[in-house]
């Protein structure tokens, strides 16, 4: 009796994994095949992308005027 184990599929054009978590058990001797069906995900849109780009600019330039102000008070 065949031991169920996860199958693991490399595509090495995009240079990603994919690792299925379904146990699969067949029979040793009968072939083996499988039926894919893949869609792209959708991207983010322009706006959203300079809404991220803005607000992660923002949270750095608080932590640098942050920084910068815990540095100039003196130690007590």
């Amino acid at each position: 009796m065949s031991s169920p184990a996860a199958l693991k599929a490399s595509i090495p054009e995009q240079g990603r994994v994919l690792t299925f978590k379904r146990a699969v058990v067949v029979d040793r001797w009968a072939d083996l095949s499988i039926k894919l069906a893949a869609t792209a995900i959708k991207t983010a849109s322009g706006a959203v992308r300079v809404l991220i780009l803005s607000v992660t600019f923002l949270f750095l330039a608080i932590m640098a005027w942050a920084a910068r102000l815990f540095r100039s008070r003196p130690m007590l």
